[in-house]
């Protein structure tokens, strides 16, 4: 099933939403909403992030 990921803020919620369609790609999309948001600011952060191992 797909599992959805949303935050507001510092609070996160996680559910499956449906079965995945024979013929739907299963990757991964994040969305983000927000006022004057800096695309590439955004991208950076992500690419950059650093995970503890």
């Amino acid at each position: 099933m797909r599992l959805v990921l949303q935050g507001v803020g510092n609070r996160f919620d996680t559910f499956y939403d449906r079965l995945w369609q024979l013929d739907e790609p299963k990757q991964t999309r994040l969305v983000f909403i927000g006022h004057n948001l800096n695309r590439h600011i955004v991208e950076q952060a992500i690419l950059n992030h650093k995970t503890l191992a």
